[in-house]
């Protein structure tokens, strides 16, 4: 299977990050899973998995993503006044 991957013509070149400080994980983790944990918190939905993938990812990287990642902070109180 690696030699698959490493030798056949479709896998050949595809060139993946050298190290994890790249946008996919900075948008992926920032702007994706933090937008959907915040909504899973507002509608009381319980998604562990993509939190704990958001935590690990913070400690890593040193980065609070749920401070600095999309947290529809500000948007928060309008949507739930609105479900009032």
């Amino acid at each position: 299977m690696y030699d698959f991957c490493i030798n056949s013509k479709v896998h050949k070149d595809i060139i993946a990050p050298k190290t994890l400080d790249h946008r996919f994980i900075h948008e992926d983790v920032g702007c994706g899973l933090v937008a959907l944990s915040t909504l899973g918190r507002l509608y009381g939905v319980e998604l562990p998995n993509i939190n704990s993938v958001i935590q690990i990812f913070s400690t890593i990287m040193g980065i609070d993503y749920y401070k600095y990642g999309r947290n529809l902070s500000g948007l928060t109180r309008k949507i739930i006044r609105e479900l009032s």
